[in-house]
C-alpha cells in the first residue's frame, strides 16, 4: 500500500511539472512601470515572473520603435527580497549579468537595488497587471 501511495504521489509530482511553493505563488505574474532613465528617455518596463522561476523583462522606449528583452531567473532570498538575475538579452548571453532586487507589497514591486541610470533615480515601482 505504501508503494502505491508513493507511486501516486510521484506521478502527481511529475505530471504537474513545476511545483510552486505556496508562499511564493503571489509573486508569479506580470508587473509594469512607466519610468524615465537618467537621460530622460521614457520607457515602459514589463517584468514577467513565471512559476518555473524564470523571468523576462521587456523594455519599450517612447519614440523609438524598439523593444529590449532580457531573460533570467528569480528567487526569494533569506531577507525576503525577490532577486532577479538577468543573464540573456535578445537570446544572447549577458555579461556581466544584471541583478535587481525587489520588495513585494501586495500587488506592487518596489525596486530595492537596480540600475538607476537605466530606470531613474526616483522610485522604481511596478504594479501587477
Amino acid at each position: 500500500m505504501k508503494n502505491l501511495l508513493f507511486l501516486i504521489a510521484l506521478f502527481m509530482f511529475l505530471s504537474c511539472g513545476t511545483v510552486v511553493i505556496p508562499e511564493y505563488a503571489d509573486i508569479i505574474g506580470i508587473y509594469r512601470a512607466e519610468v524615465s532613465s537618467a537621460l530622460g528617455v521614457n520607457q515602459t518596463v514589463t517584468v514577467y515572473f513565471n512559476d518555473d522561476h524564470s523571468a523576462e523583462m521587456m523594455t519599450e522606449y517612447d519614440n523609438i520603435d524598439e523593444v529590449s528583452t532580457e531573460s533570467g531567473t528569480w528567487l526569494v532570498g533569506d531577507d525576503g527580497y525577490i532577486e532577479v538575475i538577468f543573464n540573456r538579452t535578445e537570446g544572447v548571453p549577458l555579461y556581466p549579468e544584471e541583478t535587481m532586487l525587489f520588495e513585494l507589497d501586495g500587488y506592487t514591486l518596489h525596486g530595492v537595488e537596480y540600475n538607476e541610470f537605466l530606470y531613474g533615480s526616483d522610485e522604481f515601482v511596478l504594479n501587477r497587471i
